[in-house]
């Protein structure tokens, strides 16, 4: 099952596994949907089901269990390192919802220990009207 992918537009993406790669194992955490390359010759939303530059695995953060992991481990980060805020390195390859759902479970967590402020900034690696989206 795949999230809501949008292209640059916009415009939401009706099929997604009908523009990907079908073989392989898809039990896991990890995409297996193989590497792209970063720039420019794909969609950005096609780089978020793949390896960044063949330099990062992705997770499938649009799946619930493993949101919970990514938000759990950014809540017991900031309890032990009483950081203010945080920067997503390649933001924009994390989907649009799963980073809304993110961002929420981190404020929520840095509420808790007083932090009502809490800021959160991200890298976008995609043109401005992409990343647009995630404003």
């Amino acid at each position: 099952m795949f999230p809501t992918f949008y292209f640059e537009d916009g415009s939401v993406l009706n099929d997604p596994a009908a523009t990907m790669p079908s073989d392989g194992c898809k039990a896991s955490d990890f995409d297996q949907y193989g590497d792209l390359e970063a720039f420019g010759v794909h969609p950005d939303w096609m780089r978020q089901l793949t390896k960044f530059a063949s330099v990062q695995d992705r997770l499938k953060e649009w799946q619930p269990q493993i949101m919970e992991k990514l938000i759990k481990f950014a809540c017991l980060s900031l309890k032990a390192l009483d950081y203010d805020g945080i920067r997503i390195d390649k933001a924009t390859q994390v989907t649009v919802d799963a980073m809304a759902t993110w961002a929420t479970g981190v404020r929520k967590c840095a509420a808790e220990v007083g932090k009502n402020n809490f800021f959160i900034s991200g890298e976008v690696t995609g043109g401005n009207t992409f990343g647009a989206l995630y404003m």
